[in-house]
């Protein structure tokens, strides 16, 4: 779908993403997400002198598990990660048919925080392997995802 020498330049996303992260009492959590965008870009490929207009749809929805330690002003926790990704790119001005992936990557998350009374600071990394086939060859590569969120609660 996406080759390695495939880049997409200036590429703008509005998308939206949610999440749930319940921790029990004995340190275990599960969490489960929620993501969804779109963009326009230019795609490049090597060799030739002209860039190609591209829109890119995509739709994920992630499943995590594992342990965190004991709840302080800090919080470290980490697991096992498994993401379905589905793609779709077409081409602004050309007239053929979309091309779309859909697979599942496998993967390991950590996450840390700071948690003083209300507020909460977190940041986390995801770590995935996305196997997916090009003419017919199987291919695959690994991608992170670094969050950031700030929160209040009530």
């Amino acid at each position: 779908f996406f080759q390695a020498e495939d880049g997409i330049r200036d590429y703008k996303v509005t998308g939206v993403q949610t999440c749930a992260l319940p921790i029990w009492r004995d340190g275990r959590w599960a969490s489960v997400d929620v993501l969804a965008g779109t963009g326009t870009g230019d795609l490049a490929f090597s060799g030739l002198p002209y860039t190609i207009p591209v829109r890119v749809d995509t739709a994920a929805v992630g499943f995590g598990a594992g342990y965190a330690t004991p709840m302080a002003p800090f919080r470290f926790g980490g697991g096992l990660r498994v993401q379905g990704i589905w793609l779709r790119r077409s081409f602004v001005e050309e007239e053929t048919a979309p091309q779309e992936l859909f697979t599942v990557a496998p993967g390991l998350c950590a996450w840390g925080g700071w948690y003083p009374r209300r507020f909460e600071l977190e940041i986390g990394l995801h770590t995935h392997y996305l196997p997916y086939i090009v003419d017919g060859r199987d291919k695959g590569m690994a991608y992170n995802e670094l969050l950031l969120s700030v929160g209040y609660r009530f």
